[in-house]
């Protein structure tokens, strides 16, 4: 039985170490030299592993906001410029990440962000209830693809490909913010997914907790930048909290008086 849960550990192990969640050091100490309950290699595991798990998250965490605009058939309430800014920052930091040679661990979920990102851009534009022409979406897709070809191309150097990678937090932080304007403003959240929101801000905060994990990847800068969007994604959900439960308070005394009226005409 000892070597058999020996050879399940080294296999444990390994695997952990070609998910990059065991570094050779860490490997060293808990397999080779049996320190299974070092602290530190424990906390980088745990961190690394939920930093795994918000990537595999996030290939569905759009999908209940995706449902919810084809299922309604209406873009009501949701703010395009959100996505267009969130779509810039993402396709700044993949085409960063590719060019750079980065673990695909470290960006595949931009990569997943932005195909659901588009998916629901053409969303907003098909129920937005605008009339636009063919020639104004097209130009809009074409921005997107020569944006996209530049990034990927020698058209943008490394260096100022790291410049524009210094504006994706800005992006990403100003894109929350005409989304939350829209919603005081009509004191209605729309569209908006309660279930998309609430994961976003749930993932914001297992960041904060992995960056404080992994000493080795610690940044003040980064940690900032995740507090703020951890901050802006809790007004959202909370909005969308508030202005659901007085959407559906409203509801109620409207039925109790359509039935206080039938009783009396009876």
């Amino acid at each position: 039985y000892t070597d058999l849960i020996m050879s399940g550990l080294e296999w444990l192990g390994n695997t952990a170490r070609r998910f990059g969640l065991l570094s050779d050091k860490c490997y060293e100490t808990v397999v080779n030299r049996g320190l299974y309950t070092d602290r530190h290699c424990a906390t980088v595991a745990f961190s690394k592993a939920i930093g795994l798990a918000i990537i595999t998250a996030s290939a569905i965490v759009k999908v209940p906001q995706i449902a919810k605009i084809v299922y309604s058939r209406s873009a009501k309430g949701v703010s395009p410029l959100m996505y267009l800014l969130e779509v810039y920052a993402l396709m700044i930091t993949v085409a960063f990440a590719v060019r750079t040679s980065v673990p695909f661990t470290s960006y595949g979920e931009s990569c997943f962000l932005l195909l659901q990102d588009f998916i629901i851009l053409a969303l907003l534009w098909k129920y937005s209830g605008r009339k636009r022409s063919y020639m104004s979406s097209g130009a809009l897709i074409a921005v997107y693809v020569a944006f996209g070809y530049a990034l990927a191309g020698p058209m943008v150097t490394r260096a100022q490909l790291q410049v524009l990678r210094q504006t994706c937090m800005v992006a990403f932080i100003a894109s929350k913010v005409p989304q939350i304007v829209m919603n005081f403003q009509s004191g209605s959240t729309g569209q908006l997914s309660v279930i998309t929101q609430g994961l976003q801000f749930i993932g914001n905060a297992a960041r904060i907790a992995t960056t404080f994990g992994d000493p080795g990847a610690f940044s003040w800068t980064v940690l900032c930048d995740l507090m703020m969007s951890f901050m802006l994604n809790g007004i959202l959900t909370t909005q969308i909290v508030v202005y659901g439960a007085k959407k559906g308070g409203k509801k109620t005394p409207s039925t109790k008086k359509k039935g206080s009226g039938s009783k009396k005409s009876q």
